[in-house]
C-alpha cells in the first residue's frame, strides 16, 4: 500500500512539475515575444523619425534656396530698373544741355 501511494504521489509530482515547467517556458516565450515586438516597434519609430527629419531638412533647404533666388531676382530687377532710369535721366540732361548750347 505504501508503494502504491508513493507511486501515485510521485506520478502526481512529476505531472505537476511538467505542467509547471511548461507554464514557465510558455511565460518566458511570451515575454520574449513582447520584448521582440517592443524592440521592433521602437526600431520602426526611429526609422520613421529619421526619414521624416531627412525629408523636413531637404524641404527646408529647397525652400531656403527658392527664397534666396527670389530675393536675388528682385534685387537684380530693381538694379536694372534704377540703371535704366539713370540712363534715361542722363539722356534727358544731355538733350537739355545741347538745347541750351544752341
Amino acid at each position: 500500500m505504501f508503494t502504491s501511494t508513493s507511486k501515485n504521489w510521485l506520478s502526481t509530482s512529476v505531472k505537476s512539475s511538467i505542467a509547471a515547467l511548461v507554464l514557465a517556458t510558455t511565460s518566458l516565450s511570451a515575454q520574449a515575444n513582447e520584448v521582440s515586438v517592443t524592440e521592433s516597434l521602437v526600431t520602426n519609430i526611429e526609422q520613421n523619425l529619421t526619414h521624416a527629419s531627412q525629408e523636413m531638412f531637404s524641404t527646408m533647404q529647397h525652400e531656403i534656396m527658392l527664397s534666396l533666388q527670389t530675393q536675388i531676382a528682385e534685387q537684380v530687377f530693381e538694379l536694372t530698373a534704377t540703371e535704366s532710369a539713370t540712363e534715361q535721366a542722363d539722356e534727358v540732361n544731355t538733350a537739355i544741355a545741347a538745347a541750351k548750347a544752341k
